[in-house]
């Protein structure tokens, strides 16, 4: 019986896996390199509490996506500095497409993801943008719709965010 058991196992596992909603898919992503790249190497950043911006429904991924761009910046090896210091300010929005239009949250951008969803399903949008401290206008900007079926666990939402965000980060000069 104990044998029977142990094969029986990986099935059930599989059986689970395969009837679970599915993660949080990737539609369109945007991204707008700097025309000409005049910073120095380290490049400093900071996080502008001002430039961060998460809806009602979307702020429970604010954390996550900050996070997850701090690292990617980090293992280019940009270096955190504050906000009067810094090369560059990090400017990043979240958000669900019931909280904000697309329209409206990448107008600044100029980009408008073009992802539709299914019946049913959620949209939302994430945005990382690079702003010149000197000139305040944006030298680096990427964005990309995203697409659920189901709410995203908490749990869930750091190695998406991760994946997230080295995508979009990958073009970064070190």
């Amino acid at each position: 019986m104990r044998r029977f058991a142990l094969l029986l196992f990986p099935l059930l596992l599989t059986a689970c896996s395969s009837t679970a909603l599915p993660p949080p898919t990737s539609g369109s992503m945007v991204v707008r390199p700097a025309p000409s790249w005049p910073y120095a190497t380290p490049v400093r950043y900071a996080m502008a509490e001002q430039f961060q911006y998460a809806g009602p429904r979307t702020e429970g991924w604010l954390l996550p996506v900050q996070l997850a761009v701090e690292q990617s910046l980090q293992g280019k090896g940009w270096q955190a500095a504050p906000i009067t210091e810094a090369d560059l300010w990090v400017a990043i929005g979240v958000a669900d497409a019931t909280e904000v239009q697309n329209g409206e949250l990448f107008r600044r951008l100029g980009m408008a993801p073009g992802l539709a969803a299914p019946a049913g399903h959620k949209m939302g949008s994430l945005a990382v943008v690079l702003l010149d401290r000197q000139s305040g206008a944006a030298v680096w900007s990427a964005s990309l719709q995203l697409e659920t079926a189901r709410a995203v666990p908490e749990d869930e939402r750091a190695p998406l965010s991760q994946r997230w965000i080295a995508s979009l980060l990958q073009s970064l000069p070190r």
